[in-house]
């Protein structure tokens, strides 16, 4: 429930270009993300591999700085699916790490 909390709404507030496609698209790529994750944490679980709390908690944790991006991005109304916001962050990211070495 709260992944879907984190990750949905800020997308609603983001993705409001497209009619029904685009949101359709990134919401259905989120479950299938999530359904993986849980279903491997579960048999982690199952095996061993992983306590059970670690396991049902899995699909969570890992897409817990995800939501917190997202709800981030739609606070700020930062562009999230504009191509030129990333290139212009790389760039910012790479001309820093230039100027040290």
């Amino acid at each position: 429930m709260s992944d879907s909390v984190f990750i949905g709404a800020p997308l609603g507030a983001i993705i409001r270009k497209g009619g029904l496609g685009m949101p359709m698209v990134v919401s259905i790529f989120f479950f299938v993300i999530y359904h993986i994750i849980s279903i491997t944490g579960e048999k982690f679980a199952r095996e061993e591999v992983l306590k059970p709390f670690e396991g049902m908690w899995l699909s969570t944790i890992i897409l817990l700085p995800i939501g917190v991006f997202l709800i981030f991005k739609a606070t700020t109304d930062s562009a999230l699916f504009e191509r030129d916001a990333y290139v212009k962050f790389f760039k910012k990211f790479t001309r820093k790490k230039n100027q040290h070495t």
